[in-house]
């Protein structure tokens, strides 16, 4: 049976490759923590770990594992599916990742914030609604200079901050900050969903401060404030 600690979706008979991914997801979510929500902090799993986790050998070992063969493109999984992928053998139903191939729906298009048109249909109800709850997992935010402003985000989105601090706290303590004043916060950015780049030293930058804890960039009706370039150094 898959690790207890997975999406409870696995059945007794998933394949050893599948369980072994669920192992994968556990222990390596654990390294990895945000911010989603109204201030929740919680677990995901970068892109970069899955394309390091994503090599030739594993995805043919699972594809060998059904019966019959599971027909996919390497290429294709690692370039253009690998979150797709992902979600799907956490949920025990890689088998389906044909249903995605075939309407054209790519990592590029996650996360979904509603069902898509081409899966509409009463068929792929039960695969979306479980597509849907862990598809948060695989898909954090990824920061770069062309997403730090008005960003639209579902609540269940999550922000790769971590260390999280007030920068005007003193200035509260010592009544010296204005009743309208906000509240800035200084947030480290975990590197792999850092793709914000210092003009001067081309190094990524690993703190930014934003305008209102991180939960207030949650919301359907509330946007991300702008967030700004504190310092380039990588810790």
């Amino acid at each position: 049976m898959a690790s207890s600690k997975a999406s409870g979706s696995f059945k007794q008979t998933a394949p050893r490759a599948v369980t072994d991914f669920a192992d994968f997801v556990n222990a390596t979510s654990k390294r990895y923590k945000g911010w989603s929500g109204p201030g929740r902090i919680c677990s995901f799993v970068p892109r970069d770990e899955l394309k390091g986790y994503w090599k030739r050998e594993r995805i043919e070992e699972l594809c060998a594992s059904y019966a019959p063969y599971l027909v996919v493109s390497l290429e294709a999984v690692q370039n253009h599916y690998l979150q797709i992928f992902s979600i799907l053998v956490y949920l025990g139903r890689t088998q389906q990742i044909h249903v995605f191939q075939t309407r054209g729906i790519t990592d590029a298009q996650l996360p979904f914030k509603d069902v898509p048109e081409m899966l509409r249909t009463p068929v792929y109800e039960e695969i979306y609604e479980g597509f849907f709850k862990e598809q948060w997992l695989f898909c954090p935010l990824v920061i770069d200079d062309s997403r730090l402003s008005d960003l639209a985000l579902a609540p269940q989105r999550i922000l790769p901050f971590f260390d999280v601090k007030n920068i005007v706290e003193k200035a509260v303590k010592k009544g010296n900050r204005p009743p309208d004043a906000p509240e800035i916060f200084k947030v480290r950015i975990h590197k792999s969903c850092n793709n914000i780049v210092d003009r001067v030293s081309l190094a990524p930058a690993s703190e930014v401060a934003t305008r209102g804890p991180p939960c207030v960039a949650h919301g359907s009706h509330t946007r991300a404030r702008p967030l700004r370039r504190m310092a380039a150094s990588i810790s």
